[in-house]
């Protein structure tokens, strides 16, 4: 498991991580790591800051021996793109019970995380 964490260095504020390792999802092994949890503050969102966190996670994957990657979004998270511009593609989708509310997610994967951590993702 991988963990990288942004912090601003003016304010010592932590604005953004990552976090991943093997993949959890029994139906979907053919994709060898997962991205856990991925967030960043709205105010450092457009700023290369995601693009170096998933760069440094992929990164970290790769060394590790995993060789493909997938990641679980809500389908109403408007940065859905992000993964998208990163190369990833839609795999799959599915209903998910979050409090008293079903929603829907999609999961999006790499299948060559070399690519990817050799500099493929775009600015």
């Amino acid at each position: 498991m991988a963990y990288f964490v942004a912090v601003d260095r003016s304010s010592e504020e932590v604005v953004g991580f990552v976090n991943g390792g093997p993949n959890r999802e029994a139906e979907y092994q053919h994709w060898s790591a997962e991205i856990y949890s991925f967030y960043v503050m709205r105010d450092y969102q457009g700023s290369g800051l995601g693009k170096q966190l998933l760069d440094a996670l992929i990164s970290r994957l790769a060394q590790a021996g995993l060789a493909s990657m997938m990641v679980w979004v809500l389908a109403n998270n408007s940065n859905r793109g992000f993964y998208e511009r990163a190369g990833g593609r839609e795999i799959a989708a599915r209903p998910i019970t979050l409090g008293p509310d079903t929603v829907e997610e999609v999961a999006y994967a790499w299948d060559d995380l070399t690519s990817v951590a050799s500099g493929a993702i775009p600015a």
